[in-house]
């Protein structure tokens, strides 16, 4: 099973914060531990808002806002795409990592993995 565990942005990361060389160590291990385990198929962390468009579809007209964006808590600060054999592995191992980065919000979500075309096209 395929779950999307997505952690929040802060005011923090959306001014550029990085973690400390110690926390970043210790997000590393724990990475390097999931590798280990078979269970992360990707990680990645996501520049702030201010660096972002966002694109709104209304009526047919897309319309588009350059960041930063006002509603920070609502932001994805990066994300995991991690393969477990349930939804409590999935946050068993979002849990490990909010106790390391200290995130207040992860979101876990299981992927629904669409069909695609065999022909190349």
């Amino acid at each position: 099973m395929k779950f999307l565990l997505m952690h929040r942005d802060d005011p923090h990361a959306e001014l550029g914060f990085h973690h400390s060389e110690a926390v970043s160590a210790e997000l590393a291990k724990l990475s390097e531990e999931m590798i280990k385990a078979g269970v992360l198929l990707t990680s990645i962390g996501l520049e702030p808002s201010s660096k972002g468009t966002r694109l709104t579809f209304a009526g047919g007209v897309r319309s588009e806002q350059e960041g930063p964006f006002k509603e920070t808590r609502a932001l994805v600060a990066g994300c995991a795409l991690v393969d477990v054999g349930s939804r409590a592995d999935a946050v068993h191992w979002a849990t490990r990592f909010a106790e390391l980065s200290g995130s207040t919000q992860i979101d876990v979500r299981q992927v629904v993995e669409m069909p695609t075309s065999s022909n190349g096209s």
